[in-house]
């Protein structure tokens, strides 16, 4: 039912793109579809994309993979949405396939986890990318490969002001004895700034240190006193990017592509009235069998309010089955691997067993300070 509704909604709108793959029994085993709005928040905000694998979103325990970027608003807004049977390099070399063929504009970043499947599919599929892992998954780590003195250190936070410090390169980092002494966060009210200003005519260049503009796109304050300075009263033109504009993605983007083929519909027949009189008989036609799905069942069926909603009838000839024996990492079993995070936490929602002498945790009646001093206690009364 759901490849029955993508196949209708790619038969009314061109631009919809939805992929199926299945194996040899016909069961389904990968599912991509992407529409309008994702492609038009792709082509403006699709320069970095983050794309994970989330569980136990189904009920066939198929992986459900989202691409995700950042609007002009730091908001997360879906690319594309995607099913798969299993975590398999090749599995994700499918979905990365059928999504560059829906979207022609290749991505500068890619952003993904720690997972070697992820690796080897984005280097065969997209090379020219440049291919890094999420900063929150690694620093969710942290804990497990440092030594806990360190990872509780008051300096903590200078640690991941230097990560996002772009004028500390990898070399620095690396190299630096005590990066906590030798590095300085971006926005250190000691630190100094250069600014690098000119003119040729009406163009203008201005860089600063900071590399805020590099990083967020943002004249940064510093370069602001050097335009005020200049007395220039509003922002050049070339230093506005296009992500920061506010009408770059249309609201009702759908709507909008329906009014756009009725009309020219319209525009094609307007000159011929039997041709009008045609086309609004074959309208109302459909608007009276809006819901497309028809039933002849009962209304208190429970299937047919499903079929009401969803918008699409039970196939009579099913060509694509459900998925079966599905069995993931993170597949609900509750026999995943947990990091030591997780236990931490699991463990503190139990609470400590009390002692049932003195009632105090961290130990036992048999390690109890009052068995060992009632135990002294006998022990020199039978002496004396």
């Amino acid at each position: 039912m759901v490849v029955d509704i993508l196949t209708n909604r790619k038969l009314c709108f061109s631009n919809f793109s939805f992929e199926v793959q299945k194996d040899v029994d016909d069961h389904l085993t990968g599912l991509f579809w992407a529409d309008d709005t994702s492609k038009a928040n792709y082509k403006e905000f699709g320069d970095v994309v983050s794309f994970d694998a989330t569980y136990q979103t189904n009920k066939y325990s198929m992986v459900f993979v989202l691409f995700t970027g950042v609007d002009y608003h730091k908001r997360c807004v879906t690319f594309v949405a995607g099913l798969l049977a299993r975590e398999t390099a090749d599995a994700y070399v499918w979905l990365l396939e059928v999504f560059r063929k829906a979207f022609v504009k290749p991505h500068m970043m890619i952003v993904t986890d720690q997972d070697s499947s992820m690796k080897k599919a984005v280097n065969f599929v997209f090379p020219e990318s440049n291919h890094r892992l999420c900063m929150w998954h690694i620093t969710l780590k942290l804990e497990e490969k440092i030594p806990i003195d360190v990872y509780n250190h008051p300096d903590q936070k200078t640690f991941f002001d230097i990560i996002w410090n772009l004028q500390c390169s990898p070399q620095d980092f690396e190299n630096s004895d005590d990066f906590y002494r030798n590095s300085l966060p971006s926005h250190c009210p000691n630190t100094r700034y250069k600014v690098v200003f000119s003119r040729r005519g009406d163009n203008i260049s201005i860089s600063c240190s900071c590399m805020l503009f590099v990083q967020e796109g943002l004249l940064c304050r510093h370069m602001f006193f050097i335009l005020n300075m200049k007395e220039y009263d509003e922002i050049p033109s070339n230093f506005i990017l296009r992500r920061w504009e506010k009408d770059i993605i249309a609201d009702g983007l759908l709507r909008k592509n329906v009014y756009a083929i009725l009309r020219l519909s319209i525009n094609k027949i307007a000159n011929n009235e039997d041709e009008l009189a045609k086309y609004i008989k074959q309208l109302q036609e459909v608007d009276s069998g809006i819901p497309l799905c028809t039933s002849s069942r009962a209304s208190s069926n429970r299937s047919f309010h499903i079929e009401k909603i969803i918008g699409a009838a039970v196939p009579d000839v099913i060509n694509i089955h459900n998925p079966e024996g599905i069995r993931n990492k993170g597949w609900a079993s509750g026999k995943r691997i947990k990091i030591i995070r997780e236990k931490v936490i699991e463990k503190s929602k139990k609470g400590s067993r009390l002692c049932s002498l003195c009632h105090k945790p961290n130990h036992n009646a048999r390690s109890c300070i009052l068995r060992l001093k009632k135990s002294d206690l006998e022990s020199e009364v039978t002496e004396g």
